[in-house]
């Protein structure tokens, strides 16, 4: 497991006070991780598809967790929320029909690889 992130490296609060103070920044503020992603922890809480399972004792690569739990999982802390929370393996619990001034999406677009050539 790497190190918490710190206020230079995500959108978190750096104390209790500041997260009064605190909002959203412009993605991109800042470094990406090695895949080239920006702002993976900190800015809002992203809501993910998986259930809010136990985990398992076995070994699993990208499980996606269905277990008719009510709860969806959030990741990746928010804004107003301290560095603890952005940690990768950390996870959070909302109702699916809940909002919040910081929880949303991150989203990704992909670069297209295919060539097209006209007939």
């Amino acid at each position: 497991m790497g190190p918490t992130p710190g206020i230079a490296q995500a959108n978190v609060a750096a104390t209790p006070e500041s997260a009064a103070s605190g909002h959203t920044l412009t993605v991109g503020s800042f470094l990406s991780n090695g895949w080239g992603l920006y702002d993976m922890h900190g800015n809002v809480w992203e809501w993910t598809e998986d259930e809010h399972c136990p985990y398992t004792q076995n070994r699993v690569t990208d499980p996606l967790a269905d277990c008719e739990s009510p709860l969806r999982v959030i990741r990746g802390g928010s804004w107003y929320f301290g560095q603890d929370s952005a940690r990768c393996a950390l996870r959070y619990t909302h109702r699916p029909q809940d909002r919040g001034f910081s929880l949303g999406f991150r989203v990704l677009r992909e670069a297209s690889t295919s060539k097209h050539q006209a007939g």
